[in-house]
């Protein structure tokens, strides 16, 4: 996360760069949504879920050469998404 803040500090205007935040952003929600569904939490694992799967979003939006990285996000979150509200539902 630092590395991708002091790129955009250095090189504000770049597309990559400012997808790149965000795909760290969607990273870290991954992680914390990994770590509620650890703890059982499955309303926070949908919770950080969509909000990676719109980092992931906003990532292609600014540098569509983003697009495989930005794919296999929106996958994960889908699918950690997807496994919390079959527990919910149980």
């Amino acid at each position: 996360m630092l590395t991708a803040r002091g790129a955009l500090t250095s090189r504000p205007n770049e597309p990559i760069v400012q997808g790149a935040v965000k795909i760290t952003k969607g990273f870290s929600s991954l992680v914390q949504a990994y770590k509620a569904g650890r703890d059982g939490k499955s309303d926070d694992v949908i919770k950080f879920s969509k909000e990676a799967y719109a980092a992931a979003d906003k990532a292609e939006a600014i540098s569509p050469n983003l697009a495989g990285i930005t794919r296999r996000m929106r996958m994960i979150a889908k699918s950690m998404a997807d496994e919390a509200r079959k527990t919910q539902s149980q």
